[in-house]
Formats: structure tokens, sequence, C-alpha cells
């Protein structure tokens, strides 16, 4: 019995025990709601601080990247150039600044493109046409001046020449009236000399014309070698500033992309570079260090301009054992941006070793690679055009190596002589000289079989699809179950075949 109360009260007191147990966690559970309500109210109320200080962030990012493009730091994108003109930020400093940038802008040429549309390029344009100006103003003046000197020379010269007529006349005059009291007989004399002295004076104004004529024939002469060596000096100028600028003898773009196993690749250059599709690079590798002694790894062909900067082109030719990357440089003698590249040839371009000259070749390679012919020595001597001191490259062939001109046919002689000319004038004017196989190893491909003659010259051959199509074992037509071989039907093809 005793024990049985025992055990009801240890009963109890775990029933008791339980209870402020329970009603512990049950104010615990309570107490920890209410707290993550707290809680959550707070971290909405964060995620917004968190977003409307990530807008402002933007907007101060957005209107540095606007200050950097203004102080030339960055270039505009056409989209961002729009945007900018007619943006409003809210901001009243900033609109005003960019209603500012704007009106300033608006002093550069219509031609400027949008990219140079910055306050340190506006300086330097600015600084350029106040030179040109002023050189324009000093060239007028001097001019002005020389014309004064000149006029004024002659001035004082026939007013010399009257007044010593004049005197003379007087003299005689002078004389005649003394002479005629007592030398009545001496009138007729006189009458004859002053007639003589007459005709002397026209002599010495006809001496004077001709001379006069002499001197500006002379003038005319002089100003014609200051006018070349006038162009000769910007000539050089020009290539002093070529050699000077990172782009001279430099790459021109680099692969950005590779696709179809290599035979496809993008470059970074497209529209605004005045890129067109069919001008030809070399690709070379991205460690190059000089140009001018590097080889090739492939070369490619420019098929469709993607942008303002992306291209696409296909692989001519390449080493299977050296693929074109991704990385990879490109450069091509007969392309620059902004400007078509110039080229003289001279002599008989035999790229072929087949003793013929190949120069309507030649030509399609450099206009299809984008330069432009502007003088051309053929080897029967007939030449057309005349380079200029914009002509880039001399492209040298083969020349007669004599040691007795006088034994020559006249047509050779007259060959030799304009060869002669012509590098002559090629050195007076800095147009570098380049052969022609190393103008082939930058702008054709080895193993290229698309460098077609076009014009007169073209060949129905050149244009014929050669490779045959894949056979089929459906219900096709005819043309796709056998093989087309040189144009016309063939055999079907057996198994394992497949077009090349």
């Amino acid at each position: 019995m005793a024990a049985r109360d025992r055990n009801l009260s240890a009963w109890m007191a775990y029933v008791i025990v339980a209870s402020f147990v329970s009603v512990g966690l049950i104010g615990a559970l309570g107490y920890t709601m209410y707290s993550s309500s707290n809680l959550q109210t707070t971290a909405k109320e964060a995620v917004g601080r968190a977003a409307e200080s990530d807008k402002k962030y933007r907007e101060i990012t957005q209107n540095l990247d606007f200050v950097k493009g203004m102080l030339g730091q960055r270039q505009f994108s056409e989209a961002e150039w729009e945007t900018m003109k007619s943006s409003i930020t809210g901001s009243a400093d900033f609109d005003a600044l960019q209603s500012q940038y704007a009106k300033d802008m608006t002093l550069f040429g219509p031609s400027e493109p949008f990219q140079n549309k910055n306050y340190p390029k506006l300086a330097e344009y600015l600084m350029r046409e106040l030179r040109a100006r002023n050189a324009q103003v000093d060239s007028a003046a001097k001019t002005a001046q020389d014309l004064n000197l000149k006029t004024e020379s002659t001035v004082r010269s026939e007013t010399d020449a009257r007044k010593a007529a004049e005197t003379k006349a007087n003299d005689l005059d002078k004389q005649l009236a003394e002479a005629r009291a007592d030398f009545k007989n001496k009138i007729d004399d006189l009458i004859k000399t002053n007639t003589q002295t007459n005709e002397t004076l026209q002599k010495k104004i006809a001496e004077h014309a001709k001379e006069k004529a002499k001197l500006e024939s002379m003038v005319k002469v002089k100003t014609d070698d200051v006018t070349m060596l006038t162009e000769r000096n910007l000539s050089l100028v020009r290539r002093i500033e070529v050699l000077e600028n990172v782009d001279f003898q430099a790459v021109q773009g680099k692969v950005v992309d590779v696709e179809q196993g290599g035979a496809i690749v993008y470059v970074n250059i497209g529209s605004a570079d005045d890129l067109r599709p069919g001008v030809r690079f070399s690709v070379l590798n991205p460690d190059v260090a000089r140009l001018n002694e590097a080889k090739p790894k492939a070369h490619i062909e420019i098929v469709e301009i993607l942008g303002s900067t992306q291209a696409r082109a296909r692989v001519l030719a390449s080493d299977l054992k050296i693929p074109v990357l991704k990385g990879d440089v490109i450069y091509s003698p007969a392309w620059e941006k902004g400007r078509k590249v110039q080229f003289a040839l001279m002599g008989k371009l035999d790229m072929n070793g087949d003793g013929s000259d190949d120069r309507n070749v030649i030509r399609n390679l450099i206009e299809q690679s984008g330069g432009v012919i502007t003088e051309d020595l053929s080897p029967d001597g007939k030449s057309s055009g005349k380079m200029t001191a914009a002509t880039r490259w001399l492209v040298v062939g083969e020349k007669f190596d004599v040691s007795n001109a006088e034994d020559l046919d006249p047509k050779i002689r007259e060959f030799r002589s304009k060869y002669s000319d012509m590098e002559s004038r090629a050195r007076g004017l800095a147009v570098s000289q380049i052969n022609l196989d190393k103008l082939l190893s930058w702008i054709r491909s080895s193993g290229d079989d698309r460098s077609m003659p076009l014009g007169n010259a073209a060949r129905a051959t050149d244009f014929i699809d050669k490779r045959p199509l894949k056979s089929s074992t459906g219900s096709v037509s005819e043309v796709y179950s056998k093989g087309v071989e040189n144009g016309t039907f063939g055999r079907p093809l057996t198994s394992g075949e497949y077009v090349k």
C-alpha cells in the first residue's frame, strides 16, 4: 500500500513537471514567431534599401561612363551616343553638363566620326583647323608681299627710265634752242639725233620686256621646283607619321572565334574600319615579333561583314598540323583602315615561273585584297597612271640585265629608260619597294585555286563546280541518287564514298 502511494506521488510529480515544461515551450514558440515576424519586416526594408542603392549605383556608373567618354577615356558606341544626346538623368547639374557637351561637339566637322567626339579630340581638331587657317593666311601674306615687291621694282625701273628719257629730251631741247640762232643748218642733224635717241630708248624698253619675261619664266621654274620639294617634304612627313604610328607594320586584327574545325573564323574588324568582303589577310601566331620576317600559317578571305567590329572569313589554305586558333593575329600589306592602299607595278611579274607575265592575276589579287593600282609599267614598255606621294608600295618585277645599252633594241632601251625613271621617282616620293615573292606570301594562298583572271581573260572552266554530290538510296531525284562529276551526270557513288 505504501509502495503504491509512492508510485502515485512520483507520477503526479512527473505530470506537474511536464506541464511546466510544455508551458515554457509554448511561450518560447510564441516568442520565436514574434521575433521571426520582426526579422522578416526588417529584411524587406533592407532589400528595398539595397535595390534603391543599386539603382543609384547604376546611375552613378552610367554617368561616370558618359564622363569618361566626354574626356576621351573610352569611345561611345553609336547607341550610347544617341542615348547620351537625348537622355534626362534627373540631375540638373549632369543634364546641364550633357547639354553643354552636345553643344560643344557641334564644333566638329560633319564628317568627323562620333567615336572621336570628346573634349581631347575637340582640342586637337580645333588646333589642326587653327594651324591650317594660319598656314593659309601666311601663304596669302607671302604671295601679296612678293607681288608688292615685284610691282614696286617694276614701277621704280619704269620711273627711272622715264625720268632719264625726260632729262635727255630736255637737254636736247635746250641744245636745240641754243643752237637754233647760230646753227640753223644743224637743225636736221639734231632732229635725226633725237630720232635715233627715241629708237634706242624703244630698243631698251623692248630688251627690258624680254628680260622681264625671262625672269618671270625663271621664277615659274623655281616655283615649280619649290612645289615639287614641298610635295616631297609632305610625303616624307607622312611617312614619318606612319612610322611613328602604332599601326605601321603592325597586325591589323585578331581571330576572335573559330568554327567548323578551323574552316571558318571570325575577326575583330568590320564596317567601322571600311572592311569589305573579298579582302584577304595572312594569319600569324600572336607572338610574332617582326612582320616582314614572319611566315604566315594560313590565309583567310573576308566573306561577310557582321558589324562595326566583326566579320566572318573563310580559311583559304592551312596546314592541319598548325591550325588557325582563337587569338591568332592577321595582316595584309594591301589593306589599311579607312583608305585604299596604293600600289605601282614595274617589270615582268611572273608568279609561277612559266616565263609569262601574270600582271592581270596580280592586279586582281591586289584589288581583291583592298588595294588600288596607281601606275603600271609593263614589260613591253607601255605605262599607265602615275605614282603620287600617297603610293605605298612599288612591286618590282624582272628587268633586262644587259651590259651595253647601245646594242639593245630601241624598245628595250625605252623600257630600261622608263624603268630607271620610275625607280628614281619612287625614291623621290619615298615609295617602299617590295618584290613579287614577298607580296604573294602575304596576299595569296599557296593552295588557293580561286585566283582567276577577270574581264576578257575569264575562263568558263574556272566557274564549274567539280564536287560530286552525295548518293542517296531513298526516293529522290536522279541528280541526288547518282554522283555528278565535272558538271555532268556520272556513275552512282559506291559505299563509303562522300562529298569532298
